[in-house]
């Protein structure tokens, strides 16, 4: 798969991420995610500031948007910091949670947008070789979760 395709499932595991975390009320559990949450979210977002922003920044099509991205991905981590700081038993942790999804949700569609522009602007071999260096960097993430649904645990 290459780059586009890689991101995308990416976004597709972490709104998964949010659905398992709004199904459980049990305080453990909703740790547990939110900490995978934000692992796989920081995972993405290192990615692309590192590999895939460079890229785009040199494509005329899409280098005004690198800017707002960074912004977006700031303002989202500060976001992530502010809830693993509020006790997860609070109902604030849950509506935090929600604005969190809504947040990371409307980034995803913008990147989603763009991501033919990018696309086009990529050598499909080089689109290909950064999709295997996302696989490389989120397989430990996969491994993880893949262990934990195969567990008899509860989610």
């Amino acid at each position: 798969m290459d780059v586009f395709e890689e991101l995308v499932r990416d976004h597709r595991i972490i709104e998964q991420h949010f659905v398992e975390i709004e199904q459980t009320t049990e305080v453990e559990c909703r740790e547990r995610l939110f900490r995978e949450l934000r692992a796989r979210f920081e995972a993405h977002e290192v990615f692309e500031e590192e590999t895939l922003y460079p890229e785009m920044e040199q494509l005329p099509s899409t280098k005004l948007v690198v800017g707002e991205a960074f912004d977006t991905h700031a303002e989202l981590d500060q976001i992530l910091q502010e809830i693993a700081e509020v006790p997860v038993n609070k109902s604030e942790w849950i509506d935090r949670i929600r604005e969190l999804k809504e947040m990371i949700q409307e980034h995803m569609r913008k990147e989603e947008t763009i991501f033919p522009a990018v696309r086009t602007g990529l050598a499909k071999t080089r689109a290909e070789e950064l999709g295997r260096q996302f696989q490389e960097r989120t397989s430990v993430l996969d491994a993880g979760r893949a262990d934990r649904r195969n567990s008899t645990s509860p989610v």
